[in-house]
């Protein structure tokens, strides 16, 4: 008996789902699809034309902002994170790599090693390579390259 039920509520179930909302459904559909092309009818093509292409050059501006490089942000870097005793001589910037080499003086070697681990803190420096360091004329001079995270030069 329940089986039967059960198989009886399905079945009725079924045949007003198909015979009822089902026809209900296709009635709401045609009726906005009419709305749809009543809006489309109501805005010239070549309106529709110009926004679309408007619409894509926008889309392509902001590909092309998003991964634009802003170099200004490395002064503001390099001013947060140098030793007040270290100048730089030679900025060298390569913004495919996301590299900044310094030719720069230090006062001494215990300097440039304050620099380095400023260096080492700056969570815009993913890693650096000291390329070279001498005593020249009492002084430290060095060249350090410096791979920054991506999310400075945005």
């Amino acid at each position: 008996m329940f089986s039967f039920l059960l198989f009886a509520a399905t079945v009725v179930s079924y045949f007003g789902l198909s015979l009822g909302y089902k026809p209900f459904l296709n009635r709401q559909i045609a009726g906005k699809e009419a709305e749809v092309n009543q809006l489309a009818a109501a805005v010239p093509e070549a309106e529709q034309e110009n926004f679309i292409r408007f619409y894509s050059q926008l889309a392509n501006l902001e590909k092309v902002l998003n991964n634009h490089v802003v170099s200004s942000a490395l002064f503001p870097f390099l001013e947060r994170n140098t030793n007040v005793q270290i100048y730089y001589n030679i900025l060298d910037f390569s913004a495919s790599e996301k590299r900044l080499t310094l030719d720069g003086v230090a006062q001494n070697y215990d300097i440039l090693a304050q620099q380095l681990e400023a260096f080492t803190q700056a969570k815009e420096v993913e890693r650096f390579l000291i390329n070279e360091s001498q005593l020249s004329e009492g002084k430290i001079r060095f060249r350090v390259s410096l791979f920054l995270a991506p999310q400075v030069l945005r």
